[in-house]
């Protein structure tokens, strides 16, 4: 069979919560040249038996003998995946129906030489109740990828956003490494970063995702130390070289990512308060 032109990545570890709903969203897609991996981490909940009830031939499981740790299973998704284009998906986030189509309609586009697209999500919930949207602010369309960089060292914060929301070319994500394990907060803006080192950027201001605060995200159990690590991560970057930003570039980053910490403190309080009511 010809290899789809998108690859659908679902990494999984103990999902059982949410799996099956990402697993819905993907398939519920208008667009319909994928094909969904699905990389289970050696799950010990109900995370197997749930996987087991989906038939669909675009669907493929991949079960890890034992755990090998959350960006070893994300570099497993590049490695796994076939498609042009790649599109990582948390276990507990969402696509909405016109995500892969409008992303593709974009990636497509003879206008530009794109390697990375992104798109605004509303984050939700647990029980899946909207609670705000995020978006690149004033872009929309194409950008250099020298822009985007800037902007979001300036902003002190990954403006392109979580996995969900990106969609991006394959074969430049393996070469330039994938995920870096040195990185827990920043990640995946270190390699939206790499990538953008071969192309453009695609803004949608279309919200085509949704990004979930739970007790199983990341995000919780790393508002504490996500601001050292950007300002530790923005160092290293412009020693490396892949950073071409000047003094007061990096002075605004530092300032703004120390106060989203304390933001994100509050935001996520509010959260949790929410939740225990």
């Amino acid at each position: 069979m010809r290899p789809s032109i998108v690859s659908v990545c679902i990494p999984v570890y103990n999902g059982a919560a949410f799996i099956a709903a990402a697993v819905e969203s993907v398939l519920a897609q208008t667009f319909h040249d994928f094909e969904l991996i699905i990389l289970d981490n050696a799950s010990t909940d109900q995370t197997a038996d749930i996987l087991s009830r989906f038939k669909d031939e675009r669907l493929r499981i991949v079960r890890h003998p034992s755990n090998i740790g959350a960006t070893a299973n994300f570099n497993a998704a590049l490695s796994e995946a076939r498609g042009v284009w790649v599109k990582i998906l948390c276990a507990d986030d969402l696509l909405y129906p016109d995500c892969l189509e409008k992303q593709m309609a974009a990636a497509g586009s003879p206008d530009s030489r794109p390697v990375l697209l992104c798109a605004a999500r509303d984050i939700i919930n647990a029980r899946g109740r909207r609670l705000m949207s995020r978006r690149f602010p004033g872009a929309a369309g194409w950008m250099p990828g020298c822009d985007a960089i800037r902007r979001s060292i300036r902003a002190g914060t990954n403006l392109l956003g979580e996995p969900a929301a990106v969609l991006m070319h394959r074969e430049t994500a393996l070469n330039v490494g994938g995920f870096d394990p040195a990185w827990r907060f920043c990640t995946d803006l270190d390699l939206w970063v790499r990538i953008l080192q071969y192309g453009d950027l695609y803004v949608d201001p279309a919200v085509l995702c949704a990004f979930r605060v739970s007790t199983q995200s990341w995000s919780i159990a790393l508002v504490r130390s996500q601001a050292k690590e950007f300002c530790r991560w923005m160092t290293q970057r412009q020693n490396d070289g892949l950073l071409r930003t000047v003094w007061i570039d990096r002075q605004a980053g530092r300032m703004k990512a120390y106060l989203l910490m304390i933001q994100r403190r509050i935001f996520y309080r509010v959260v949790n308060r929410g939740r225990a009511k």
